[in-house]
């Protein structure tokens, strides 16, 4: 039997571990079901439940060991399905199993949902739910299916990678598009990225003659559509307002040279640091993409094959997880013989490998699980039109203290992403100067605002200077024609789609596996004997992949520079700028 918690208070406890979950609502049907409990009791735990009203209050007190979302009478807001104009309103339940969530998050406890109770903590992951999967019924709560578990997931160091039977009451699923969550147009938002994108490279080469490439930046249309659209509740047209307005400050801050003064005011040891950091960053991306690296109840693991067969699954992501290590040493060869193109070469080659492995039966495309056919559909199709995002922004709330808060994210995100990638991208290329300057700095930091801006214009997110710019620094490019080639390949795309759509992430992964490696020979310019420069550079290095951002990496480093020059007594090698850079980096993590 469990405990109640009533009042604020607990009767007994034990050296059992406790589990948290609610009381039933009292309609029969969605009461808590005693097996729960009873399941929780014999794996040794101390099941308590409690009432719906000031649950994070009574969580505090309580202090369990873990937290369980069984499920029940849910209201599900119509937002969360993407549709903005309906009922937006949720129930006691929803806003109690809310609050049970943020909990168990802000003090990191295991958090298991059932049934709805899974739905949300989908919601709460910055997911957003398809109302109906089509075919898919749930006439009856005794119909089931089977499902596949994925080799290498957490469930299947539980379980094991093999079909388990479930119910089918719910006909729901997790929808994965990004901006498409926000409710935006999906084929307007590729056409308008595109545009952009091409309209932005074309501007660093005119503008700077520098060969970085720019489009949307992943994290920030992230931000974009679960923070600003789904969590704060605003249309997107009023995010892409908030990016039109980040544009414009950028343009400014440009012209009066306040981003390049920050670009300089970066200590030399650390804009190295960026350079390794990124490379880092960009390896663990390749590796995600790839699958070779899987989540996994230590956070990452490596990808199981036996797992994959036991599953099932080895036709599709086994094979595609082998052709891209393959593709990783076919790359290093080619580097290593110094062969002219070498990591373009790897790609197409992985890419063609994988075709082979189709035509013989070898790769079997699946793609509900998202391994879709390595073989073109087509050659030429017609871009979508972008009239539904074209000049669709909403001023109405631009004075508000939110709407502030909003652009002040992504103007802290976008400018140190920037920075990041020019520091990163500038010293592989060895262009920085002797006192750590990149020549037409101005210029790019322009291209990149006026970028920014004219995707608002046109309907997309934040567009910034990318790290896989490296990739074609790596091939030799010096100069702004490597950005115009960019930019005529995002034209070129538009109408080209079918092509570059069935290109596979695992024959792009080596060539950022590679691209990672030659950036991290950046590290011996590191001044390692000094621990006041190195311990912050080694920093800045590892929050970068640890921490999936590149503006994580260089606040962590600039914190950490700052502080340990100042214990040291070496106070005058802090710039006034860095160290108000600092307090800034310092308030943003106390403020957001």
């Amino acid at each position: 039997m469990a405990l109640i918690f009533w009042e604020n208070t607990l009767i007994t406890r034990d050296e059992k571990p406790v589990v948290a979950l609610l009381l039933g609502t009292g309609n029969g049907m969605y009461e808590t079901n005693d097996s729960y409990c009873q399941a929780i009791e014999e794996a040794g735990g101390l099941p308590v439940q409690f009432g719906f009203d000031k649950v994070y209050d009574k969580l505090s007190v309580l202090k369990p060991d873990a937290v369980l979302l069984p499920g029940g009478a849910f209201r599900t807001p119509d937002c969360w399905y993407g549709k903005f104009e309906g009922d937006d309103s949720v129930n006691d339940r929803t806003k109690a199993y809310q609050e049970m969530i943020r909990y168990a998050q802000e003090f990191r406890l295991p958090l298991l949902g059932i049934c709805a109770g899974i739905q949300l903590l989908a919601l709460s992951f910055s997911s957003l739910l398809i109302q109906k999967v089509d075919g898919h019924s749930c006439s009856g709560i005794d119909e089931a299916h089977s499902i596949r578990i994925q080799a290498g997931s957490l469930l299947a160091d539980i379980v094991g990678p093999k079909e388990l039977v479930v119910n089918s009451r719910h006909n729901e699923a997790v929808n994965p598009n990004i901006l498409g969550a926000s409710g935006m147009d999906t084929g307007a938002v590729f056409t308008a990225t595109a545009l952009a994108s091409a309209i932005a490279s074309f501007c660093m080469a005119l503008f700077a003659n520098l060969p970085f490439v720019l489009s949307a930046g992943m994290g920030l249309n992230a931000y974009f559509a679960y923070t600003v659209v789904l969590g704060m509740g605003y249309s997107w047209e009023v995010a892409l307002t908030a990016v039109f307005v980040e544009g414009i400050i950028f343009i400014i801050l440009s012209l009066t040279n306040v981003r390049e003064a920050i670009f300089n005011a970066i200590p030399t040891n650390l804009k190295v640091a960026v350079s390794v950091g990124i490379g880092l960053f960009i390896t663990f991306i390749g590796l995600q993409n790839a699958h070779i690296v899987v989540d996994s109840a230590t956070l990452v693991g490596l990808f199981s094959f036996k797992g994959s067969v036991a599953a099932g699954t080895f036709q599709s992501e086994g094979i595609t997880v082998l052709l891209a290590l393959m593709g990783i040493l076919i790359t290093a060869f080619l580097v290593a013989k110094n062969v002219k193109g070498n990591i373009l070469i790897g790609i197409l080659v992985t890419w063609l490998m994988g075709i082979v492995c189709q035509l013989i039966g070898l790769y079997v495309p699946n793609p509900e699980a998202g391994f879709f056919s390595l073989i073109p559909s087509g050659i030429i199709s017609m871009p979508a039109s972008i009239g539904p995002t074209l000049f669709k922004m909403d001023f109405s709330v631009i004075g508000s203290l939110d709407f502030l808060v909003v652009v002040f994210a992504f103007l802290f995100v976008d400018l140190f992403d920037t920075l990041g990638t020019l520091i990163g991208c500038a010293s592989k290329a060895n262009m920085l100067d002797a006192e750590g300057r990149l020549p037409g700095i101005k210029g790019a930091l322009l291209a990149d605002a006026i970028g920014t801006t004219a995707g608002a214009c046109l309907g997309t997110s934040t567009i910034t200077t990318f790290v896989e710019s490296s990739s074609g620094i790596a091939e030799g490019g010096r100069t702004g024609m490597t950005a115009i080639v960019s930019g005529v390949l995002f034209l070129l795309a538009l109408f080209l789609s079918p092509i570059f759509l069935a290109i596979p992430s695992f024959a792009t992964a080596p060539a950022l596996v590679i691209v990672g490696f030659l950036m991290m020979q950046q590290v011996t310019k590191i001044t390692w004997e000094n621990m006041t420069e190195a311990i912050p550079a080694f920093i800045c290095i590892f929050a970068m992949p640890f921490m999936y951002s590149i503006s994580e990496g260089i606040a962590f480093g600039a914190i950490s520079y700052v502080v340990l020059k100042l214990v040291t007594g070496k106070s005058k090698d802090i710039t006034p700028l860095m160290f108000v850079l600092a307090i800034v980096f310092i308030a943003k993590y106390a403020l957001l």
